[in-house]
């Protein structure tokens, strides 16, 4: 449509307004990059990138199979579907398509039987048995052992369980024809009922009774029961806490304004934020070069960022409504910490513009 507008002799007003918002959807729809998309996706898979002009036809099957995961992964969509992406794929591919999934924004649904490669990609298993599904957080090796675990408890239950209905079943035994002990025999038949297990599973409760569970302080085993076993409180407490650590990149939150050319950083959250971004906009107004990275997200630390944005700041600035807990971090994490300083309050009152200019002026030392 584009095209044909473009093409035609007499270009009308109306015919602009309609090109200005064909040209709009298309820059929108990253239309600019689509051949830059292509070849660094042709690439990564190891394929030439004259392939762009090629037929199907002329292409061998691992080539094929290359071009249409290519085809799957391009534009990038909001879901990815794979079945047995790895297949017909060198180590080379596999290595760059692990990457590019890690890196991915949206949702990922894999089949394959290559547990190396999920256990790269994946940050959920969902495990599809006896007609029922159930997801577990974490990759193949977290789903694996936890089976593995779930299997010996339900074993577990089933033997204590099995021990119960054979206690409960020698109770009516004895008692079934006592009308004194009648009603006690009934309730034990109906416990009975509560505590059959079909295939090693326990019954699914009704909404609102049935399974316990715990909230306390104590450790938990990764179903949420209270355990003592040292290693499972390790392994789940590892895990736990490398599963958020390894992800920091893709859990980090933040805006920046004025970055660019900024000689001055200001760094905050929260509220404080909202007095450090009209701080900037005050300056700037000045004409002096100051700029703000606000944080969203403040655990896991995103120390990339911050080395990042700052690195080429006269000065760095925290603001911040405590004792400077944020301000050590990012000292921690920028290359010169001496150029780092905390603008604070601890009286219960919010941060004002003022405030962060009178920590500037003290800095550079123009006085209080």
């Amino acid at each position: 449509q584009k095209d044909a507008l473009y093409n035609k002799e007499e270009f009308t007003e109306e015919d602009g307004e309609l090109a200005a918002a064909l040209e709009a959807e298309f820059a929108e729809l990253n239309g600019w990059e689509i051949e830059t998309e292509i070849s660094k996706l042709l690439k990564g898979l190891g394929l030439d990138q004259n392939l762009l002009y090629e037929q199907m036809s002329t292409l061998g099957d691992k080539e094929k199979v290359k071009i249409l995961l290519a085809q799957a992964l391009f534009g990038q969509p909001e879901i990815i579907l794979l079945d047995e992406p790895t297949n017909h794929l060198d180590l080379a591919s596999i290595a760059w398509l692990e990457e590019f999934l890690m890196d991915y924004v949206g949702t990922v649904i894999i089949v394959s039987h290559d547990r190396h490669f999920l256990n790269n990609v994946c940050t959920h298993i969902v495990d599809i048995d006896y007609n029922k599904i159930k997801m577990y957080v974490g990759n193949y090796d977290f789903w694996y052992e936890s089976s593995r675990l779930m299997q010996r408890m339900m074993a577990d239950q089933k033997r204590k369980a099995d021990e119960k209905i054979k206690e409960l079943q020698n109770f009516i035994a004895r008692f079934a024809a006592n009308k004194s002990k009648s009603k006690q025999a009934t309730s034990r038949r109906k416990l009975i009922d509560k505590l059959t297990v079909e295939d090693g599973r326990l019954p699914i409760s009704n909404f609102g009774d049935g399974h316990r569970f715990n909230v306390t302080g104590l450790h938990h085993d990764i179903w949420g029961f209270p355990t003592q076993n040292a290693d499972n409180i390790e392994y789940l407490n590892r895990h736990l806490y490398d599963k958020i650590e390894n992800r920091t990149n893709i859990l980090a939150r933040w805006k920046e304004y004025d970055l660019d050319d900024a000689e001055i950083v200001l760094i905050s959250y929260g509220s404080a934020a909202r007095s450090a971004r009209q701080h900037v906009y005050d300056r700037r107004r000045r004409g002096e070069k100051l700029g703000l990275l606000e944080l969203q997200t403040i655990w896991p630390f995103p120390a990339d960022l911050v080395r990042e944005k700052t690195a080429h700041a006269r000065r760095v600035i925290v603001a911040e409504m405590n004792m400077g807990q944020v301000c050590s971090q990012v000292k921690m994490a920028v290359e010169h910490p001496e150029k780092v300083f905390l603008a604070n309050r601890i009286d219960g009152r919010l941060i004002t513009p003022e405030n962060i200019a009178r920590c500037i002026r003290l800095i550079d030392g123009r006085g209080f």
